[in-house]
């Protein structure tokens, strides 16, 4: 393996522990700053929540897709082979990028609006949920054990518990 292949997956890596990190920090933040039982609280705590999901988690993928993508892909078990982009690779990077995009939209230009925060949240849960069966999928089907493949359902179950308390708050 060659040094800069060394290095880009290294950074795949600390990515990966960035944007767990980085949910990690966001839902600490949340929940000590935020009183979620309170209607107003949970509106500002669902409004912080979509920007930390929206650049912690889908704007780190983004990125990793972007200027990463062999060596994230790698990471994950996958080979996308030498010299050619996957275009399926691609297109997911560039949903995670318009993910992204869209937290910060809805976070400056919908600041006051619960439906827009949850139809957000829900939106990218629903899509994440759908991840992570993939990869317990790829775990079990085709024995690819790496950390990504094994981790995904229980992240994403962490994610949804500390979610739906949010959500309700809004919703309720």
């Amino acid at each position: 393996m060659t040094r800069p292949t060394q290095i880009k997956r290294t950074i795949a890596k600390c990515t990966e522990w960035l944007r767990i990190g980085g949910i990690a920090a966001g839902f600490f933040f949340i929940y000590d700053t935020y009183d979620t039982h309170s209607t107003d609280n949970a509106i500002e705590a669902a409004r912080f929540l979509t920007l930390v999901v929206g650049l912690a988690l889908c704007g780190t993928c983004a990125i990793e897709g972007f200027f990463f993508p062999q060596a994230s892909a790698h990471e994950k078990g996958f080979d996308i082979g030498a010299g050619r982009s996957n275009p399926y690779h691609r297109q997911n990077t560039l949903w995670f990028f318009s993910a992204a995009v869209m937290s910060v939209i809805v976070f400056v230009w919908y600041p006051d609006s619960p439906s827009a925060n949850a139809t957000y949240l829900l939106f990218v849960n629903l899509f994440l949920g759908l991840s992570a069966i993939n990869h317990a999928l790829e775990a079990i089907g085709n024995h690819n054990l790496t950390w990504q493949n094994l981790n995904r359902p229980f992240l994403f179950i962490a994610l949804i518990a500390a979610t739906v308390p949010i959500l309700h708050g809004i919703m309720c």
